[in-house]
C-alpha cells in the first residue's frame, strides 16, 4: 500500500505539471489518495504500530488532500461521477474533522 501512496503522489505531481487545468482528474486522484492515506493510518493504528501523534499527522495529511479534492471538484454537477465524489468528499471532511477533534481531546494536541 505504501508503494501505491508514492505512485499516486507522483502521478498527481505529474498531472499538476502537465495538465494543471484538469481539475476533475486531479480532484479524483486526490480523493483516492486521501482514502489510501487514511486507510494506511487506520491499519497501522489498529496493529499498534502508530502512536496517537503519528496517527494525527497522517489524518491531517489526509484532510489536506481531501480539502484540495473538495475544492477542485466543487463546481462539478452532482449528476456526474466527479460531482458525487465532491459530495462524498464534503461528508468525509465533516467526519475527519470530528475524528481529529476527538484525537485532540484525547491527546491534547492541536488538530489544526
Amino acid at each position: 500500500m505504501q508503494r501505491e501512496l508514492e505512485w499516486q503522489s507522483n502521478l498527481i505531481s505529474a498531472i499538476a505539471s502537465f495538465v494543471a487545468a484538469e481539475h476533475r482528474v486531479r480532484g479524483v486522484l486526490m480523493f483516492e489518495l486521501h482514502a489510501a492515506v487514511a486507510e494506511v493510518a487506520r491499519r497501522a493504528s489498529n496493529k499498534g504500530r502508530l502512536d496517537p501523534l503519528a496517527l494525527r499527522d497522517s489524518l491531517l495529511e489526509s484532510k489536506r488532500l481531501l480539502t484540495e479534492a473538495s475544492f477542485l471538484l466543487n463546481h462539478e454537477p452532482e449528476i456526474l461521477p466527479e460531482g458525487k465524489i465532491a459530495l462524498q468528499a464534503k461528508r468525509n471532511l465533516v467526519d475527519l474533522n470530528a475524528l481529529l477533534q476527538n484525537i485532540h481531546t484525547t491527546i491534547g494536541d492541536s488538530p489544526l
